[in-house]
């Protein structure tokens, strides 16, 4: 039952982006509520208008990042971005966590599903990672005519060093320190 209420992606209202924001606000805070992850930022550009398809495309694809990170990065911040770039759909994802060697995976099931949803929205992922660099999932869509997918592609060098985000939700007891 949980696995079928997991796989149901929210109802989104065509249009109604702040529904999208919200709803990847609550599923990080449910998810990083008893993880190592204490600040997840989570910014939908406003201008963004989105089909409902393609909005569930853009939830699954943050969501698969955002599990990947709560399961093998032990980060302590993690960032959704989810914006307009000349006319494409970005989504993005970083964490500060410990990275990873991308041909060490051998395509697990979160970049798996990452891609088939790349896929589906006619886009490119591209994964940003190194061990102990932390991690950038980068999935640009609208940019291929139908047609056979594209590989994921590891970047080279670190996931680059970016601040992301409008909403901050502080999980848990927020470190005085930090």
């Amino acid at each position: 039952r949980r696995l079928m209420v997991a796989m149901r992606a929210p109802a989104f209202t065509s249009g109604d982006d702040s529904a999208l924001a919200a709803a990847l606000a609550a599923y990080a805070s449910e998810l990083y509520q008893e993880r190592s992850a204490r600040t997840v930022n989570v910014h939908v550009d406003p201008a963004l208008e989105l089909d409902r398809s393609t909005m569930t495309i853009v939830y699954r694809i943050a969501q698969e990042a955002l599990l990947n990170a709560a399961r093998h990065a032990q980060a302590h911040t993690v960032a959704v971005s989810v914006a307009e770039q000349r006319g494409k759909v970005l989504v993005e994802v970083l964490d500060d966590g410990v990275g990873f060697e991308l041909k060490a995976v051998d395509g697990g099931s979160g970049l798996a599903a990452m891609q088939l949803f790349t896929n589906l929205g006619r886009g490119e992922l591209t994964i940003h990672t190194s061990p102990g660099r932390g991690t950038l999932v980068h999935s640009l869509l609208g940019v291929r005519p139908d047609g056979p997918p594209g590989p994921v592609t590891q970047a080279p060098g670190p996931a680059p060093d970016r601040s992301l985000g409008r909403l901050r939700l502080i999980v848990g007891s927020p470190d005085p320190q930090d």
